[in-house]
């Protein structure tokens, strides 16, 4: 579900309100319902959406932080069902509180220069199948990156 953040209001304090509302026994307890909100720094919108992710498509497009009503632990597999990454991050600082990662990535389409937690985001390829890798710069330093990874 795609929110409408007020400009008038601090993002982060939006969301402690919206999350809120799903943290009751009939959420948490009753049928372990957990839910997680991502929103841009740089934009007036928030999805919201209930983990595990469900659907088979994850964009990444500008700098994003996260919060969710489940208390996250390394061993969760909340992302397992996203086969198809987009991730073009402009180079933005992801926030330490973002948990995402994903182990089943078939497609990815990138763009260069990528950030070091990307390594973290997507750990390993053993189920890619197609790369499309995208960069505004024709420099070395991209193919590095690229090549380095895969080889």
């Amino acid at each position: 579900m795609l929110l409408s953040l007020n400009n008038d209001q601090k993002e982060e304090e939006q969301i402690d309100r919206i999350l809120d509302t799903f943290r009751s026994q009939f959420w948490l307890v009753e049928h372990r319902w957990f839910v997680q909100c991502d929103w841009s720094l740089y934009k007036e919108f928030a999805s919201l959406y209930i983990l595990p992710y469900a659907f088979d498509t994850f964009r990444f497009y500008s700098s994003i932080q996260s919060k969710s009503t489940l208390s996250f632990d390394n061993d969760q597999r909340l992302y397992d069902c996203v086969h198809d990454l987009i991730y073009k991050p402009r180079l933005f600082n992801i926030s330490s509180s973002f948990h995402i990662q994903f182990f089943n990535i078939q497609h990815l389409s990138i763009e260069f220069p990528i950030t070091s937690h990307f390594w973290s985001i997507v750990p390993r390829f053993d189920h890619l199948v197609s790369l499309d890798a995208l960069s505004n710069n024709y420099d070395e330093h991209c193919q590095y990156q690229l090549i380095r990874r895969f080889t």
